[in-house]
């Protein structure tokens, strides 16, 4: 089987899915990344200004879109035949490739790892796919998809675990900023032991989150995660508004055997939650915290694990 996988590489993630395919199901994967994309320069201050004041305006694709539309279209036809194409976050990729490819009558499937409510424009994309699936439970019902969680790379869980940290958390500058700090100097204060990164080139600091500017790669991550007895997870202010797909860090957390603590309070519903397990955090009860975190992980059914492992989602996505 030769396909086509269209996802962005955003802490290598493309790559990983390819090798996913590429060990489990043995498929022969052309890999196409939006972030790789060649550069297209203007030959002259005036073709940028007509590209941008009326070409643009009336095609709704200016000349770098075209450009790069060929050169990815002559790239897949270097590919040659091909049976099935999935795509990854739609609205990353160009309309004009994905309508070339509806076009060569090939079995397309899309797959959708953040929730409309954050990216609507994600909607526009759904007429070019067969098949569709969403993290969101809610949304996979609304739109007619089909429901598959997000999930964790078992080959990337580091085996020999050196605890370091009570807790541990990675996250960029945003508005989780102020609610992490808080929850950071508590921590601090009460004696636990942990380690919060914020990653952001602003020129900011903090007594108590550790503040870098490098973007730390998905295997350091994992090597953190070894280091720890739980992790957090900060979701954004309105996520149990939006939102009823759990990000990748809780099922993270799940497949690195963690305790989590999460302000998602969703998580309830599903089937791998436990107290013992899961703190669903809020305003008012952080001095539970403590008596949480002296209490030992509690391991589930393997059949659990290896329903959120990689080899899981892909199988779920496309057999």
């Amino acid at each position: 089987m030769r396909m086509i996988l269209m996802c962005s590489n955003i802490h290598k993630y493309g790559e990983k899915v390819k090798q996913v395919i590429t060990d489990n199901l043995g498929y022969e994967v052309y890999y196409i990344s939006p972030d790789s994309s060649e550069n297209y320069d203007y030959q002259n201050i005036f073709k940028k200004l007509v590209n941008n004041l009326i070409r643009k305006p009336l095609l709704k694709r200016g000349l770098k879109e075209i450009k790069r539309d060929k050169e990815l279209i002559k790239k897949i036809k270097g590919f040659g035949e091909f049976e099935l194409v999935l795509v990854i976050f739609a609205s990353y990729h160009s309309k004009g490739v994905l309508e070339y490819l509806q076009q060569k009558k090939k079995t397309m499937y899309c797959h959708f790892w953040d929730s409309f409510s954050y990216f609507p424009k994600q909607t526009e994309y759904l007429k070019y796919f067969q098949y569709k699936s969403s993290f969101d439970p809610k949304e996979a019902k609304e739109y007619g998809m089909k429901f598959i969680p997000n999930f964790y790379f078992e080959n990337d869980i580091v085996t020999e675990q050196i605890i370091e940290y009570d807790a541990f958390t990675i996250l960029k500058y945003d508005e989780r900023y102020s609610l992490t700090e808080k929850i950071a100097k508590y921590f601090y204060d009460t004696g636990i032991k942990y380690l919060f990164i914020v990653v952001t080139k602003k020129n900011i600091k903090s007594d108590y989150i550790d503040i870098r500017e490098e973007t730390i790669s998905l295997a350091q991550v994992y090597d953190y995660y070894s280091k720890c007895r739980c992790i957090v997870e900060i979701g954004h202010n309105d996520d149990n508004e939006k939102q009823s797909g759990l990000s990748f860090r809780a099922i993270e957390a799940l497949g690195n055997r963690k305790k989590l603590i999460t302000n998602y309070a969703f998580i309830k519903d599903y089937d791998f939650y436990n107290k013992e397990n899961i703190f669903i955090m809020d305003d008012e009860n952080l001095n539970e915290i403590n008596g949480f975190l002296s209490l030992p992980y509690k391991f589930l059914d393997e059949k659990i694990y290896k329903k959120y492992n990689s080899e899981s989602w892909i199988k779920e996505i496309l057999l």
